[in-house]
This record gives structure tokens, C-alpha cells and sequence, in this order.
């Protein structure tokens, strides 16, 4: 979750219930596999690898994505010209 937020500069803030509900629904898809891991302070934490099949999940999802990103810069692209600009 940390990651996440970090990678988006904290404009995305993960729930905390969804996301480890997901996991577990992934875990029991064979998408990711999961183990506890001993921390130096604190709780054990639990740590989540993709599979194989995770992988290629991710990059058909990745390709996903991209396919929508492109869209939404043409709309936006689109909707400034539109716009007066300051």
C-alpha cells in the first residue's frame, strides 16, 4: 500500500480491506502466492509474489491501460482545445 501511494505521489490511497480482500481473491486464482515474513519491529507481515500467471495478467492489463490512457489524452486534448487559455 505504501508503494502505491508512494508511486502516485499520494493521490491514490489504497482501502485497506479492498486490497487485501483482492489479494486473497488473486491468491485463490493462482495469480499471486503469498507467504508471512518476520519484521524486525512489529507484526509478522504477510508479502505477495506475482506467479507466472500473475505476470502475464499484469502485462495483458498493462496493455489495457495503455490502450485507455491514449484514449483519454485524445479526449483531453480535445476538451482543451475548447477551452481558453490563461
Amino acid at each position: 500500500m505504501r508503494a502505491i501511494e508512494e508511486m502516485t505521489g499520494g493521490d491514490v490511497v489504497p482501502d485497506t480491506g479492498g486490497l487485501y480482500r483482492l489479494l486473497r481473491r488473486l491468491e485463490v486464482e493462482g495469480v499471486v502466492t503469498s507467504s508471512w515474513q518476520e519484521s524486525g519491529a512489529g507484526p509478522q507481515r504477510r508479502e505477495y509474489r506475482l506467479t507466472d500467471e500473475g505476470r502475464a495478467l499484469l502485462a495483458h492489463w498493462m496493455e489495457h491501460l495503455a490502450v485507455r490512457r491514449d484514449a483519454l489524452d485524445r479526449l483531453i486534448r480535445a476538451g482543451m482545445e475548447q477551452v481558453p487559455h490563461v
